[in-house]
């Protein structure tokens, strides 16, 4: 049975419920899938790919959930794109250093190029923050696990690095002269 199928034998209890809370998707026109594993930063490039599908879907993993209960609510989203008849053109993953993820990881992977199947064409990256130590090794691993199972189609897997970012935070943007007091500043 298909991903497309399956996900239209479940019903869309999930789907008319987005519609009631105001985000509804555009016609078919593509989407595109973010998943952020926690600590994982959002992907500094992924505004370029744009282009790739109208409809951007960005799914946060809680503070709360474990990893294979995150990669559970994206497969069911997923299922909700397919009961809409939306095409997934590219889903982004953006993982964590945790290694304990990986086996969800790789079976979230798999749930995206199964609902990407039916179309015949999409991209998934695997993307991470670029570390000091180079030990990504797991993605690639994965990566090419995946492209094994591609063979013939027009799907495409890749790994994307990201430049490491700033600590966010606030901070001034106008500091005190420093020859001034803290109560001379401030009046």
């Amino acid at each position: 049975m298909s991903f497309a199928r399956s996900a239209r034998q479940s019903g869309n209890d999930s789907a008319s419920l987005e519609v009631e809370q105001g985000s509804m998707l555009l016609p078919d026109d593509g989407a595109s899938l973010v998943a952020i594993e926690i600590g994982a930063s959002f992907p500094s490039w992924i505004s370029r790919e744009r282009s790739a599908a109208t409809n951007a879907i960005v799914e946060i993993q809680t503070a709360g959930e474990t990893a294979a209960q995150f990669t559970q609510r994206v497969v069911a989203r997923l299922y909700e794109l397919a009961a809409e008849r939306k095409t997934l053109r590219l889903a982004v993953i953006a993982t964590s250093t945790d290694q304990g993820a990986m086996r969800a990881r790789s079976s979230l992977a798999r749930a995206i190029l199964r609902a990407m199947a039916p179309n015949r064409a999409g991209k998934l990256v695997l993307a991470a923050e670029r570390s000091e130590t180079g030990e990504h090794h797991e993605l690639f691993a994965l990566a090419g696990a995946l492209c094994e199972a591609l063979h013939g189609s027009e799907l495409s897997v890749s790994v994307r690095f990201s430049e490491r970012r700033a600590q966010s935070g606030t901070m001034r943007s106008v500091r005190a002269h420093p020859s001034l007091t803290d109560d001379e500043a401030a009046g």
